[in-house]
């Protein structure tokens, strides 16, 4: 299972995040960079970050999304407003906006769990992100 992490319209800093999180321990070899999938309308594809959450437990999901936490905490301010906000999608292409904060790494750490099965509406269920693109059944590895 792969959930796919974005900064939306800020490649740099998709690039610095993704050298943050292959940083962790825990994500050693999880962590890829790849061209992401076109969107309709645009003459080429971005990039994102795929990291692989099959077999890490929760403990180790919410010391992910506390890594993002802290990598959004230490960015300077961008033009017209705070951080740069993070999108995470997952595997079922359910996507959350995530803009720091310890009441947004549990909500987010929730819905995530929630898709591993781990979480209080086990396996299948849905969070309260918006619907995106993305695999139905979560096992595929993404479009390199």
């Amino acid at each position: 299972m792969y959930v796919r992490i974005d900064v939306p319209g800020d490649a740099v800093a998709l690039e610095d995040l993704g050298a943050w999180l292959r940083a962790e321990r825990a994500l050693r070899g999880r962590v890829q960079l790849r061209a992401a999938e076109p969107q309709p309308g645009t003459m080429g594809a971005d990039v994102e970050l795929v990291l692989s959450i099959a077999e890490l437990g929760v403990a180790v999901l919410g010391s992910v999304v506390a890594a993002v936490d802290l990598w959004l905490g230490q960015r300077p301010a961008r033009r017209g407003g705070g951080a740069p906000a993070v999108r995470v999608t997952r595997p079922d292409g359910v996507s959350f906006d995530f803009n720091g904060g310890p009441d947004e790494v549990a909500r987010l750490v929730a819905a995530l769990s929630e898709h591993l099965g781990d979480g209080p509406g086990g396996a299948g269920t849905t969070g309260t992100g918006t619907a995106a693109s993305g695999s139905a059944d979560g096992d595929d590895e993404p479009a390199a």
